[in-house]
């Protein structure tokens, strides 16, 4: 098994972030430690003022829709676009022409395995769709949009190329700085893995859970360059392993780790200080319960509670576990008595 990074579909993967960063920017997460840097900024004005992408075409494909399949946030664009596993070792001009030349079937059948991962059932019609959509209580401009892109798909396929081609000329500015942002990212990450060994990688990001890719044919490692702090992970249907890291991923590691048991402790407390983080412990102490459930508790958006998720989890403050299709979160007792061991320690209680 062997760890790749694909820096290849580096562009088409910037792009479809910095579109659906802008459309659903009054969603983003404040955080005092980690803000949009300027560029990014920059561009997010950029796309809200001009008049050379159409906000309606925005609102179409970009919308994040945050009650969608399983409380996860989706928006169209996700739904008729690849998967990783579909674009690894891909350019920008390679993976639209892939998405143009499905024909119906073929695009259906990306559709289906893209909802039924999300939804946790088999779909093998767009009837079996459109009935499940008839039954949901989800966004109804999502599931109305959804519903007539499924009318006529490959029309609806047509358009969201066309304009991500568009938007790709529109904001080649942007997209070449984030392009050479996302170069020096790799090279950096290539360089530390050459020099540190792949167990580094692992011992760096290590809420990913490596063991589940032991039966994986080879890891492809993904990069996006857009002011993004996002790990994430999964296996594709080609038996593949693939992570999704952003250039900004270490840097929010490095924040929620210490270099000893005090440094670990010091950043444990400053960590569960967040209400939010602190009432998502206490909501997951006595139950697991998974991100809609946590969503609707709260009255936050999925969005950011995936945020405070990933944020606890750095310092290993929760334990995560698939039950079917959704992911449970739990308290992570034995990390919080080594912290209550430590200030016993430190403190002379």
């Amino acid at each position: 098994m062997e760890y790749v990074i694909d820096h290849n579909n580096l562009e088409y993967l910037n792009l479809k972030k910095l579109l659906i960063v802008a459309q659903n920017s009054s969603n983003s997460i404040g955080d005092e430690e980690f803000k949009r840097d300027k560029e990014l900024q920059k561009a997010i004005d950029f796309i809200n003022k001009t008049k050379k992408i159409r906000k309606e075409d925005l609102r179409l494909y970009c919308t994040d829709y945050e009650e969608g399949f399983k409380g996860k946030h989706l928006s169209l664009m996700d739904i008729f676009s690849f998967n990783l596993h579909n674009i690894k070792g891909l350019k920008f001009e390679e993976i639209i022409d892939k998405m143009r030349r499905l024909n119906e079937e073929e695009l259906l059948q990306n559709i289906y395995g893209i909802l039924g991962d999300y939804e946790g059932k088999l779909f093998k019609s767009k009837e079996d769709i459109l009935k499940e959509l008839r039954n949901m209580a989800i966004n109804g401009e999502f599931k109305w949009n959804l519903m007539m892109a499924l009318e006529n798909p490959l029309e609806f396929m047509k358009g969201l190329c066309e304009f991500l081609e568009k938007c790709r000329v529109i904001l080649n500015k942007y997209l070449y700085k984030f392009k050479v942002i996302g170069q020096q990212w790799n090279d950096e990450l290539e360089n530390l893995i050459g020099e540190k060994g792949i167990e580094w990688f692992k011992d760096t990001y290590d809420i990913i859970p490596f063991n589940n890719f032991n039966h994986c044919t080879n890891i492809y490692i993904s990069l996006v360059s857009v002011n993004d702090f996002d790990i994430t992970w999964g296996i594709g249907r080609d038996n593949n392993g693939y992570i999704y890291l952003g250039n900004k991923s270490r840097e929010m590691v490095e924040a929620f780790r210490g270099k000893n048991n005090f440094d670990n402790l010091m950043r444990c407390i400053k960590n569960i200080s967040d209400p939010s983080r602190f009432k998502i412990l206490k909501l997951i102490s006595n139950r697991a319960k998974y991100g809609q459930e946590l969503a609707h508790d709260l009255n936050l958006t999925t969005p950011t509670v995936s945020y405070h998720i990933t944020a606890l989890k750095m310092n290993k403050l929760i334990n995560e576990k698939y039950e079917g299709k959704k992911m449970y979160y739990s308290l992570n007792k034995d990390t919080l008595k080594e912290m209550i061991k430590i200030l016993e320690k430190e403190l002379q209680l």
